[in-house]
């Protein structure tokens, strides 16, 4: 059995990718830390192999931290990612580990930051089934790493295998921190991902602005599949009120992406990710949950030729400017969806502009678009 497991966990982790993201989002993430930490950990004492020295850990690190900074709301992937308001306690324990074991001194920060507020906030996560690292925690004795902390961080991290990128103006205190996050996944829609390829969110001060919408009830109830893992819950694109496939068919990526302290950009091409459903296994889970992927419900024949979308982040003022290259096999509608979930948004048409402002419950920041007129 011993011999059984090791085998399994070592073809199958740490990671499918090199990068260190986690296509299926912030919420899901955390149920695998034990699996993550503790599986490795006891292996290594078998074999006297660091499996730690992997660089999917490294990078994972880097997806904890850039998508959900500390005191922060996630980055917006994955179903059920609306409940993550804050990196949970597992999520803190998981860095606590790793920073531990791999004497990453970013990480360090980020738990110290934590633990200054909150001293016993790991100790929300005793009895978790899949993040208390109890066992873990007696048996390694190893000091958390002292050295450089999240200021010495990039303004922005881009994972591209996972299809994923976030930017931020400041590490140093959440309540002027300006955020936002990018998905364009090779993987689609399928698990726990959503369909929101080319879809942004943004922050401030750690509370969503323009963000996804809807909730998840069960794997596939009806709004789940039409409002939330569905593309017209996300700030994207529909084409004549249609939008992505249900599974790996409906898929992006990231074919360019640079930062640097002075200027970010990243591009995201979802020309392969719209169309009708036709996974055999969500047409079979559509059935058995009375789901319809019609046109009446958001799906249809693909009319896009072309969808990719420019972001270019300035620095750390704050600035962003979004352009999106479309095209179509045929003269259509193009919705471009913003939503926001702490306040409604106020839409004022002035001359050749549309100006679009969203504002968050606890900090009344704003961030406003400018849509020229077709």
């Amino acid at each position: 059995m011993v011999d059984y497991c090791y085998n399994i966990w070592l073809a199958r982790f740490p990671g499918l990718n090199k990068d260190g993201g986690w296509h299926n989002g912030d919420s899901y993430f955390t149920v695998n830390t034990r699996t993550l930490i503790e599986v490795p950990y006891y292996f290594g004492k078998l074999t006297g192999f660091d499996y730690f020295s992997d660089p999917w850990y490294e990078g994972n690190i880097m997806y904890t931290m850039f998508q959900q900074p500390p005191f922060s709301k996630s980055g917006g992937n994955g179903s059920s990612h609306q409940n993550v308001g804050r990196p949970n306690s597992i999520r803190i324990g998981y860095l606590d580990a790793l920073a531990r074991l791999t004497g990453n001194t970013y990480a360090a920060d980020f738990v110290r930051r934590t633990l200054k507020v909150e001293p016993d906030y790991m100790k929300k996560a005793l009895l978790a089934k899949p993040g208390d690292l109890a066992w873990f925690r007696l048996q390694c004795n190893k000091p958390l790493p002292e050295g450089e902390g999240l200021t010495a961080l990039p303004p922005g991290y881009v994972f591209p295998e996972t299809g994923l990128a976030s930017f931020l103006t400041n590490w140093d205190r959440v309540g002027s921190n300006a955020m936002w996050s990018f998905r364009s996944s090779p993987y689609g829609s399928t698990s726990h991902a959503l369909a929101n390829q080319n879809a942004f969110n943004t922050f401030f001060g750690g509370k969503p602005l323009f963000y996804s919408s809807g909730h998840h009830i069960e794997f596939t109830d009806a709004h789940s599949m039409y409002c939330h893992r569905g593309t017209r819950g996300h700030n994207t694109i529909l084409v004549n009120g249609m939008g992505q496939r249900i599974g790996t068919e409906g898929y992006g990526w990231i074919p360019r992406y640079y930062v640097s302290d002075k200027i970010g950009y990243v591009v995201g091409d979802a020309s392969n990710a719209y169309g009708k459903v036709i996974s055999p296994l969500w047409l079979k889970r559509g059935e058995l949950s009375d789901v319809h992927y019609t046109p009446e419900n958001g799906w249809d024949e693909n009319k896009l030729k072309t969808f990719r979308r420019h972001i270019v982040n300035l620095g750390k003022t704050g600035y962003i400017f979004i352009y999106d290259e479309l095209e179509a096999t045929e003269p259509v509608n193009w919705n471009y969806l913003l939503h926001t979930t702490a306040n409604p948004m106020t839409v004022n048409e002035e001359k050749a502009y549309v100006h679009i402002q969203a504002t968050n419950r606890e900090e009344h920041r704003t961030l406003t678009f400018s849509l020229p007129e077709p």
